[in-house]
C-alpha cells in the first residue's frame, strides 16, 4: 500500500474485474471485462509466472485497446522477485500503456517493452525500458503466466 499514490490508498475500494482462474486466458476477455469500468480508473495488474515470481504494474488508467500509447506518469512497474522493487516513470518518454488485439504492454523504449503480454495471456516478456529504467521483473525475460489478476479502484463515495 505504501507504493500506491497517496490519493489511492484511502477512500477507494478495490474491485477484482479480471482473473484468469475465473475468466480464462484471453486478452479479448480482459478488454471486455474492463470496458465498463471508468477509463480513468487506476488499475493494478498482478501476474504470477510458472516459476512463482509475482510482479506487475500500477496503471494510471484502465486496460483497454488503444491505437497509441496512453496513461500518465503515475504508472509504474513492480516486482516481488527476489524482493519488492518499484520502478517509477523516469520522464524520458510517455510510453506508459499500449493495447492491441494481439498484445498489451507497459513501458517502452529502445525496441523493448518493460512488460509485454501476448493476446492469449499465456506468455509474456519483461525487459529494461526507457520509460521506467526497470530491471527484468522475473527470473527470465520470457515467462509463462500461471495467474493474472486485474483490480480497479472505485471511489467509495460513489458506492
Amino acid at each position: 500500500m505504501k507504493s500506491l499514490p497517496r490519493n489511492m490508498s484511502v477512500g477507494y475500494n478495490w474491485e477484482l474485474v479480471y482473473a484468469t482462474h475465473k475468466h480464462g486466458y484471453a486478452l479479448q476477455n480482459l478488454y471486455m471485462r474492463t470496458e465498463d469500468a471508468d477509463k480513468d480508473s487506476p488499475t493494478l495488474l498482478f501476474i504470477m509466472d510458472t516459476h512463482g515470481s509475482v510482479f506487475g504494474a500500477f496503471l494510471s488508467n484502465t486496460i483497454r485497446p488503444n491505437e497509441t500509447f496512453y496513461g500518465s506518469g503515475a504508472t509504474f512497474l513492480f516486482t516481488f522477485y527476489p524482493t519488492f522493487k518499484k520502478f517509477s516513470w523516469q520522464g524520458c518518454n510517455q510510453f506508459f500503456m499500449h493495447g492491441t488485439k494481439d498484445f498489451f504492454a507497459v513501458g517502452s523504449g529502445e525496441g523493448h517493452f518493460g512488460l509485454w503480454l501476448d493476446g492469449d495471456l499465456n506468455k509474456g516478456r519483461s525487459h529494461e525500458c526507457t520509460t521506467f529504467h526497470n530491471d527484468v521483473l522475473t527470473m527470465e525475460e520470457d515467462f509463462s503466466i500461471l495467474q493474472l489478476e486485474v483490480w480497479t479502484f472505485v471511489d467509495s463515495s460513489l458506492l
